[in-house]
């Protein structure tokens, strides 16, 4: 097998082949997801959990459409394409008619 390529800092540079998982863990009280990435030249047991956001960074041009749930906010909008983020209404609080003056 030949050794990988260098980086700057004398890391290995790797490039990654597949996404074979995805999770969110708490950090700090906060939900943070996870992708678990094949490395390429490297065997399965070698691959490793990557926070999804430094992955994206990283990897721009790395297609993860449909290799990762949802992630975000959740809404039912495109705001960005300008359709409207749909909102649910406000429930209606009604006091019971003891509590009524």
């Amino acid at each position: 097998m030949p050794l990988p390529s260098l980086s700057d800092d004398a890391y290995p540079l790797y490039a990654p082949e597949e996404v074979l998982d995805f999770h969110r863990i708490r950090i700090n009280h906060h939900w943070q997801p996870q992708v678990l990435i094949k490395w390429a030249t490297l065997p399965l047991e070698e691959a490793t959990w990557e926070p999804l956001h430094h992955f994206r960074k990283q990897f721009p041009s790395f297609d993860l459409e449909d290799k990762v749930q949802l992630v975000g906010d959740g809404s039912d909008g495109n705001a960005e394409a300008g359709q409207p983020i749909l909102q649910r209404p406000k429930r209606a609080i009604i006091k019971p008619a003891r509590f009524r003056e």
